[in-house]
């Protein structure tokens, strides 16, 4: 019987196996997913998270992080209005693995919508490649 381990973090319980059969073992890998957890919850990085909206908060902050450093690109600033006006309120409730070409081109309509008229070549594209990065 594989020992399995349960804790909570912040405001969430997580449930991990330890894949060991020896309580001893089990109890050293339970303590060190647990270190683990709460340093990820302490300085602000989702433990597992396969939402779009914490993925895209994570590249903003260290887009965010570089530009205050002055070594981004001049794009970052795009990349970052983007990302927290369009990409996160459309996407960020879905997982990240079920985004498929469905959802893209719910996003083109929704995003025609909201600008009330056809976008320049160069703003899709600022779109577009701001989305494959994330």
């Amino acid at each position: 019987m594989k020992w399995q381990a349960r804790f909570k973090v912040g405001n969430y319980w997580k449930r991990i196996t330890t894949k060991s059969n020896d309580l001893e073992n089990a109890k050293d890998v339970a303590l060190e997913h647990y270190m683990e957890c709460m340093f990820k919850h302490r300085h602000g990085i989702p433990a597992v998270s396969k939402r779009f909206a914490d993925i895209a908060k994570l590249c903003v902050a260290d887009m965010l992080r570089v530009l205050e450093a002055g070594e981004g690109r001049k794009i970052y600033v795009d990349y970052v209005a983007v990302t927290q006006n369009y990409l996160i309120p459309f996407f960020g409730k879905f997982n990240i693995a079920n985004i498929s070409y469905k959802q893209v081109h719910a996003y083109e309509q929704w995003r025609r919508e909201k600008f009330g008229r056809e976008l320049k070549a160069s703003t899709v594209n600022t779109h577009n490649s701001r989305l494959k990065s994330c």
